[in-house]
């Protein structure tokens, strides 16, 4: 759903292939705030990825809500605490992949 909603809105291929060629520090704006080519797709990957985990999280809360918070690896209850910190989690504090 989220995912689809942000390739609509996503800048056309030409914009993003006019950006990469440009040389580093054309963008004055960004070149001022430390941004790069690298910056933004590194952002826009893990608004990708949050994104996807929003997705999914809304997906298993329409298809079979008894195991929204529930960890994947263990089948136990995820901490009430863990999610509201981070409502996409599927998996306790013991299981988390460390970041």
């Amino acid at each position: 759903m989220l995912l689809r909603q942000l390739r609509r809105v996503s800048p056309p291929p030409s914009l993003i292939a006019e950006r990469v060629s440009a040389s580093p520090g054309d963008d004055g704006e960004a070149a001022a705030a430390g941004a790069s080519i690298d910056d933004d797709a590194a952002v826009a990957a893990h608004e990708r990825t949050a994104l996807a985990e929003i997705d999914a999280t809304l997906h298993l809360l329409e298809t079979d809500p008894d195991r929204f918070g529930i960890c994947s690896v263990c089948g136990e209850r995820i901490e009430p605490t863990r999610l509201r910190m981070v409502p996409t989690t599927r998996f306790c504090g013991r299981h988390a992949p460390s970041r």
